[in-house]
């Protein structure tokens, strides 16, 4: 950075020249310089990734790897039923929240909650506790809808309606403890929303439930 009177060299955040005492421009103080935008952490960018279910201290969690096995995010359970989870990033950044409230008998919503707490969405069985489907409402309005196959395998987040496919994970390992996971390229949802799908989805099938 110079200055455009004389040519003195600056090192930014001068408000005059200590040269010829010119006043600079705002342009050329770094303190004013507009920030740019913050850059997202991977595990909302990457379009291929691994969920991993594992347990810790007799809580099932969940980690989500690159294509490398870079650890990009991963799970903290916290205590309660039928669940209540914090997603980190890499550097140990909430990125949502996801809890379960009982609504009546054995029915359940499951809600995925920003870092601040507010709602982005909340799931419930389209049918019944045993059911394969869950409806995803954003803004109190069916978005979306989760469905898993009778194992548990496999399953796909669509739009509702128009079944357009947003993401889709395949399962793999030991009772399916690795699953691959896709994020369509030209899915406009919230990418935190489809994160806490795939956990949610990962969860109801996981055997013996914590």
């Amino acid at each position: 950075m110079f200055c455009p009177r004389c040519g003195r060299p600056l090192e930014g955040g001068e408000q005059f020249c200590p040269g010829c005492g010119n006043p600079l421009a705002p342009a050329l103080s770094e303190a004013t310089a507009p920030p740019g935008p913050p850059e997202l952490p991977a595990l909302l960018t990457t379009p291929e990734l691994v969920m991993v279910r594992d347990r810790e201290g007799g809580w099932v969690t969940f980690r989500f790897e690159d294509g490398s096995g870079r650890i990009l995010g991963a799970t903290r359970a916290e205590p309660g039923f039928p669940l209540h989870y914090t997603l980190l990033d890499d550097e140990h950044r909430p990125i949502l929240h996801l809890d379960g409230v009982r609504e009546r008998g054995l029915q359940y919503t499951y809600r995925i909650l920003g870092p601040d707490g507010g709602l982005l969405a909340s799931l419930a069985p389209q049918t019944s506790v045993l059911s394969r489907k869950y409806g995803v409402s954003v803004g109190g309005q069916p978005s979306l809808l989760l469905a898993t196959n009778a194992t548990g395998s496999d399953y796909a987040l669509t739009t509702e309606p128009g079944g357009a496919t947003v993401a889709t994970g395949a399962g793999s390992g030991l009772l399916h403890a690795r699953t691959a996971v896709t994020v369509a390229g030209e899915a406009s949802v919230d990418r935190r929303i489809v994160l806490g799908a795939m956990i949610l989805a990962g969860y109801f099938t996981t055997p013996r439930r914590t």
